[in-house]
């Protein structure tokens, strides 16, 4: 990046630093302030000389040995000044110099303050790259007296410390001293072995939140070293705390390990947990070895379980079991996920009481679950259903889809069921996962999609339906219609009148959002050409004719919605030829300018997108471009009707605009190609580009202050004039091929005496334009005499 320009504005900002206001609210402008300054040092090696000669260290002193000054203000100033140091600035050189600014990070560190302690941290985090910095860090800063601290984000700052003290201990040996002095790896260890009680939950949260963020590295060498000192040996055993925070990182930290580690129950593996029948780590398979012991102590966990959270647990590593899965080779995958297939399913029936359930070993779990509520039933039968999503994903040849089906519809038959809204969803997702990238079934399995079809309309039509498993609930509509032959039968009237009531149903009610998800499921009907069950299915239900009658809506989010599904519907070959048959969709080319006076930005933006989709395709002659004088002005894309749309300076408004006067260019120029093989030598032809001020508009928009804005325009203007002189190039002729028309003439001349390449260099150097905003005035204390703060006393 080049800093030419913002030189000046780093120096007042590094000059202001002593006197920042204390009354500033907006503590995001403090990291501001400090993520400019760290980009600059983090640009270039000169830049270092510049805080010198600007005397930085000076002013950074100043703020860290005045104890009254503002504490976020002492703790961005430690942060910058273990970034510099980082950088290179010579650790015993402000040792010398500033023995007390050095001080303050050791300071920091012993604070009660959180915040000071995370910069202190901080601090230390970026100083580990300078080699001058370790000694002193070693000497005044020892972590382990931070590893039992009560907050969560001192916590994690100092894991960061941590991981890259490990990465980097072997470069030197003061830092591998350092490393030793404060090693926790057996705190940490000796933690996760206890039985500790609920006093101690916090200590245990911290062992965990080390042990995850190692876990969380996926390096080799960081997993190497957990399986040789031993350190979450004792990570499933954790487990059974009953506490919920520590059982979901430990799980957390479980998933790490068994998705990314190269031999997951080296580290994991505890003796103490193993039966008499599992013995040492397998190391020639370490995938089926892991499977197998974590299978079983999610087995024990479910027999000897006494309590519901057990029995969760035991679940919850089952679902583990499933990432291991994955890292097999088939066969082996196969062989293990075989019996849970078989298994999961009865799980669920046991789980739910169903009257097919099968007679279960785990007589506790038995026990357990009679003395449960119907919802804590459904729960548990939601996380089993998630093992089966991931089962479904993982081995899809295994699964038997007939029967998942069966045991979906069984489930949501279930009257308490329906009003454990995640355990739905679950049953939504299952069917989804089961009928993803699958393109044929045998008859009963189409059988029992259309049960579930109708059971979903019906739950669609229920008011008290949730957003959330309405969507799911859409989307597994959406994936059945993907198949041919389910599509085809739901095309019968007793079917498709089921599902017309419920979407005209949802199309009246009064909640704006219920309104939307069903216009947005009608335009997913069409996002996809090749899926054509799915259009076919849309029109021969006349869903397009359904969404035109929502283009009046009152809520501008249903009308832009309204507007996608009619263009997604042009966007297909059976969509367009049915719209050119229904006289009343024909017929909206001419009143689409009408919706670009809609107050919404959301209507205006979808309208120029097809607008635009209909001149690209060149099918625009119902579209009025100007005024005509039997037309009514509403329904006519006039000159100031797009100019109008660059008042609201709405970004996404604007960049269609662009898009749109491009498209007006290739328009005209086809046009004109055309009248040229024609051999027309009428004056008339049009040239709706600048009939419609399509050189103003650019010339307006290119000079905005919106870069997203300005750089599509520039994009629109380089297309215009280097479509130009290709066109020069290959007529062979002195001066531009088409001459004719002294309007594109002007168009061309005006447009190529910009100077696009300066207008490109000003994108990149704004950059970081709303960054440096910042100005250090409104950072300072104001004087107490200024004229400004005096009282006006006449």
């Amino acid at each position: 990046m080049d800093w030419t320009h913002e030189l000046e504005n780093v120096k007042g900002l590094t000059e202001v630093i002593p006197r920042m206001q204390s009354t500033v609210v907006d503590d995001t402008l403090y990291e501001k302030v400090l993520t400019i300054l760290t980009l600059f040092l983090d640009s270039s090696r000169a830049h270092l000389d510049l805080f010198n000669e600007w005397r930085v260290l000076d002013k950074l002193n100043e703020v860290c040995v005045d104890a009254d000054h503002d504490s976020r203000v002492v703790s961005m100033c430690v942060r910058l000044l273990g970034v510099w140091i980082g950088h290179g600035l010579s650790c015993d050189t402000v040792q010398t110099t500033h023995p007390q600014l050095l001080q303050s990070i050791a300071t920091c560190f012993n604070s009660n303050d959180q915040a000071l302690r995370i910069s202190s941290l901080a601090a230390v985090h970026s100083m580990l790259d300078n080699a001058t910095a370790v000694p002193w860090i070693h000497g005044k800063i020892w972590l382990k007296s931070a590893f039992l601290t009560k907050s969560y984000y001192v916590s994690k700052e100092l894991c960061r410390v941590y991981l890259k003290l490990f990465e980097l201990r072997e470069e030197s040996a003061a830092l591998d001293a350092f490393w030793k002095k404060n090693d926790p790896t057996m705190d940490v260890k000796r933690i996760l072995a206890m039985d500790p009680d609920e006093n101690q939950a916090y200590i245990v949260l911290r062992a965990l939140e080390f042990a995850w963020a190692f876990a969380n590295a996926r390096s080799p060498r960081v997993y190497e070293y957990m399986a040789s000192t031993g350190m979450v040996s004792h990570l499933l055993q954790i487990m059974f705390f009953e506490q919920f925070n520590t059982r979901d990182l430990a799980l957390a930290t479980l998933g790490e390990i068994c998705e990314h580690a190269a031999a997951p129950l080296a580290l994991i593996f505890s003796a103490k947990l193993a039966n008499h029948e599992f013995g040492a780590p397998d190391v020639p398979r370490p995938m089926d070895a892991a499977f197998q012991y974590v299978s079983m102590v999610s087995d024990t966990c479910l027999r000897d379980a006494n309590s519901h959270f057990q029995v969760e647990t035991g679940l919850y590593l089952l679902e583990k079991t499933v990432l291991l899965l994955k890292r097999m080779d088939k066969d082996t995958a196969v062989a293990h996920a075989t019996p849970l297939c078989q298994s999961l399913p009865d799980l669920v029936r046991v789980c739910l009481s169903m009257h097919n359930a099968p007679s279960t070993s785990f007589e506790n779990m038995n026990d357990i679950l009679a003395r449960m509520t119907p919802h804590k039933r459904a729960v548990l039968a939601s996380l089993i259903m998630t093992v089966l999503i991931q089962l479904v994903h993982a081995c899809p040849d295994l699964m038997q889809e007939h029967a998942l089906l069966d045991l979906t519809i069984h489930i949501l038959s279930i009257d308490y069921v329906l009003r454990n809204n995640m355990l739905v969803m679950r049953c939504f997702e299952l069917t989804i996962a089961i009928l993803h990238d699958r393109r044929q079934f045998d008859a009963s399995i189409e059988a029992n999609l259309f049960a579930f079809f109708e059971f979903i309309v019906e739950q669609l039509a229920d008011d008290n339906v949730v957003p959330t498993a309405m969507t799911l609930a859409y989307k597994t509509l959406h994936e059945i219609l993907g198949f041919q032959h389910v599509a085809e039968r739901l095309q019968q009237p007793a079917a498709a009148q089921l599902l017309l009531n419920m979407l005209k149903l949802k199309l009246a009610d009064q909640d704006r959002d219920v309104r939307d998800a069903a216009m947005r499921f009608i335009a997913s009907l069409f996002d996809n050409d090749k899926q054509e069950s799915r259009v076919s299915f849309a029109l021969a239900l006349d869903l397009p004719l359904m969404a035109q009658q929502q283009l009046t809506d009152m809520d501008a989010y249903v009308r832009a919605s309204s507007l996608a599904a009619i263009h997604c519907a042009m966007m297909t070959n059976q969509g367009w030829l049915y719209i050119q048959q229904q006289e009343q969709l024909a017929e909206l080319a001419r009143s689409l300018p009408r919706f670009l006076k809609d107050p919404d930005a959301f209507v205006r933006r979808e309208t120029l997108n097809t607008i635009q989709f209909l001149i690209d395709s060149r099918s625009c002659e119902g579209i009025i471009f100007g005024s005509a004088p039997d037309e009514p002005t509403d329904q006519c894309l006039t000159r100031e009707l797009l100019s109008s749309l660059l008042d609201a300076e709405d970004v996404p408004v604007l960049i269609s605009v662009c898009k749109l006067l491009k498209s007006l260019w290739d328009l005209d120029q086809d046009n004109s190609a055309m009248s040229k093989q024609r051999r027309d030598t009428r004056s008339d032809v049009p040239n709706w580009f600048s009939d419609l001020g399509g050189t103003a508009l650019l010339m307006d928009l290119v000079e905005m202050h919106l870069k997203a804005v300005r750089a599509e325009a520039i994009s629109v203007i380089e297309h215009i004039t280097q479509l130009s002189c290709t066109r020069l190039s290959l007529s062979g002729d002195k001066r531009p091929a088409d001459t004719t028309d002294p309007r594109r003439e002007h168009a061309i001349s005006t447009l190529q005496a910009l100077d696009l390449a300066a207008l490109r260099e000003l994108l990149r150097d704004n950059t970081y334009q709303e960054v440096f905003e910042i100005k250090a005035q409104s950072l300072m204390q104001p004087r107490l005499y200024d004229d400004d703060n005096l009282m006006d006393c006449e």
